[in-house]
């Protein structure tokens, strides 16, 4: 774990013994961080960016390349702590083949990182009642995890397997980006395949009908199960919630990003863009023309529980954690239609196990096949990696404030896991902040800088710029 501490801001000295504690979980596609500078795996404190940027000269989305904005650097310059911990991963294995990074993992060593605060609180810098998480991808979902599953007993066992501090491991918030998977497991292919059923994949090819049509169908049986209802408390059904979508998220994102164009620039985005009518400083547009114009299909189907036959496993030969972390990073397991989250289910001997009904059905051929019979452990390591579990559940140790943010571009997920989270989490009078960018792709963070004011409103601290 690393802690950075502010010691001066502009030749002032700075007391952070009530300042807040920003918690940057640096995971990705579920991956170790080791913390070690100019590692494999480790992300270190001068390659952090945020994905993207608007660039000035233009009014266009742009990926940084290299660098970037560090979050830590500006939680250092507004007086925060900073704390970066090493959580393990997918990528983690002993010598002789022992996977050690697994679900449920990851989230029990953040849970520790916050025990381990609270429990030092006499000597720990910082207010530990103003521990913030935030992330990317993986990561936002991990931050999301432990902003609504504190001090929950399931997690004890393991907890205490690793020494853990007894102490709680609640936070004050949560300022997810794109978390990825913050959504009910056992449909987020349906969430997926409901929007992207009928486009083609990068390749040209469309993917199979039998797989993507009874997932599409699931649908609007989860969005029974969650209940979502609207500002006004009417429940949000199928029939209405891509509009509501549309109306409240997208539009106003698209209207914002193009009202900032300069006008020379805003009518040539135009111009490429003719499903989108501006009238009246205002974007207008529908979903089915968002769906059919401004995103495309990444993943195969299933998307995330993936379509690999479970006797491939046999054919790995993966001896070392190089061997294994090399397999990952250059996202080979893809052709074998392999996902992290395949991996993040895996055991200590397991490389990748299915998580759903569903997905194992489709890729075993056996249509009365059942996870709880294949994996018995599996129903419960998900509600240990499910946000919605604890927000369905009315958790009463979820976190009170949330910034999330997506791109309008984000094809790593459907748009609606994250209108999910966000509507989910007002429902239960929580205040939420999201937000879409216009254009931004996975990772998107146009204003890396409201970040910080946002945690100054939430807390009123106020010592930095």
């Amino acid at each position: 774990m690393d802690i950075l501490i502010p010691i001066e801001i502009s030749g002032r000295s700075i007391d952070v013994s009530s300042a807040p504690i920003l918690m940057i979980i640096n995971v990705g596609g579920y991956m170790s961080v080791k913390n070690v500078y100019g590692g494999d795996n480790g992300v270190p404190l001068s390659n952090i960016d945020v994905g993207m940027y608007i660039d000035p000269s233009t009014g266009f989305a742009r990926k940084l390349i290299g660098g970037g904005v560090v979050k830590a650097a500006l939680g250092l310059v507004y007086g925060y702590v900073v704390v970066i911990p090493g959580v393990r991963g997918i990528d983690c294995m002993f010598p002789g083949g022992i996977f050690y990074g697994r679900a449920p993992a990851p989230i029990v060593d953040l849970k520790a990182v916050v025990r381990y605060i609270r429990y030092n609180a006499d000597v720990f810098p910082g207010n530990k009642e103003w521990i913030i998480a935030t992330g990317v991808s993986s990561g936002g979902a991990l931050s999301t995890l432990l902003a609504v599953s504190g001090d929950h007993p399931m997690y004890e066992p393991y907890l205490e397997a690793i020494g853990a501090a007894k102490a709680s491991d609640r936070i004050f918030a949560a300022a997810p980006f794109c978390p990825m998977l913050a959504d009910h497991f056992e449909y987020i292919d349906s969430i997926y395949e409901w929007q992207f059923g009928e486009k083609q994949l990068p390749t040209g090819q469309l993917v199979d009908p039998k797989c993507s049509k009874p997932l599409a169908s699931r649908f609007e049986e989860y969005l029974s199960i969650v209940e979502l209802r609207d500002k006004e408390g009417r429940l949000i059904t199928l029939d209405i919630y891509p509009r509501y979508v549309t109306e409240n998220y997208l539009i106003p994102a698209a209207t914002k990003y193009i009202k900032r164009l300069p006008e020379s620039l805003r009518e040539e985005y135009l111009k490429q863009n003719k499903w989108i009518r501006w009238c009246n400083d205002t974007a207008y547009f529908t979903w089915e023309d968002y769906n059919k114009y401004h995103v495309d299909r990444l993943w195969v189907c299933p998307a995330f529980d993936g379509p690999f036959d479970p006797n491939i496993l046999q054919t790995l030969k993966i001896t070392t954690e190089d061997e294994l972390q090399k397999l990952i990073l250059n996202w080979s397991f893809l052709n074998l239609g392999i996902t992290p989250t395949n991996m993040l289910f895996g055991t200590e001997t397991d490389f990748a196990r299915h998580f759903t009904d569903f997905g194992l059905r489709y890729s075993t051929r056996n249509p009365s096949i059942k996870i709880v019979e294949v994996y018995p452990d599996i129903p419960e390591k998900i509600k240990m990696m499910d946000p919605m579990h604890f927000i369905l559940g009315n958790w009463p140790n979820i976190a009170n404030y949330w910034r999330i943010r997506t791109g309008s571009k984000d094809i790593f997920a459907s748009i609606f896991m994250w209108t999910n989270l966000a509507i989910a989490l007002e429902n239960l009078g929580k205040s939420v902040d999201f937000e879409v960018y216009w254009e931004g792709g996975h990772g998107v963070d146009y204003d890396p800088w409201n970040l910080m004011e946002w945690i100054n409103r939430i807390t009123g601290y106020k010592v930095g710029i």
